[in-house]
């Protein structure tokens, strides 16, 4: 019976891992698991906080906006839009239309005189393909005469 090995306990088992090694993986894989469970909701935290911010800060409202938005609406622009054409009256926030004829009439005189002085002053300017076209003669006047001819027929 001497030559019967089958049943020899004995042997090294060492390359086999033991219930206790098991358990031990599972728990370090478990930890691992959280730390980045919660970097990934860190990042996704971050990364809203970021997106409702430029959109906050795109349509000019005061960024204490963005904290009021819930969690709830999705993080993408056509949401948060949605969000704030129906909330926004709540804050100030109006989907104002384009000025109109009325809106104009009623601005102030300082700002009605600035517009015409600015209309006036830009009413002769010239064109800016023309200086463009105007600044490349200049620079390529080989002799003052030249550079004299090219001013005297600009009307400068």
């Amino acid at each position: 019976m001497a030559d019967n090995d089958d049943f020899d306990f004995d042997a090294d088992t060492d390359d086999e891992p033991t219930p206790k090694d098991l358990r031990a993986l599972i728990k370090k894989q478990q930890k691992e698991l959280k730390a980045l469970a919660e970097a990934n909701d860190k990042l996704l935290s971050s990364q809203r906080e970021r997106t409702v911010k430029d959109f906050i800060e795109s349509k000019g409202l005061s960024p204490k906006v963005a904290g009021l938005i819930p969690a709830s609406v999705a993080n993408d622009p056509g949401s948060l839009e949605t969000w704030l054409t129906e909330y926004g009256d709540v804050f100030g926030a109006s989907t104002a239309p384009a000025a109109t004829e009325e809106s104009v009439d009623e601005a102030d005189p300082q700002t009605v005189a600035a517009h015409e002085r600015v209309a006036a002053a830009t009413a002769g300017s010239l064109p800016e393909t023309r200086v463009q076209d105007l600044q490349a003669k200049i620079r390529s006047a080989q002799s003052p005469e030249e550079l004299q001819q090219i001013l005297a027929s600009s009307g400068l």
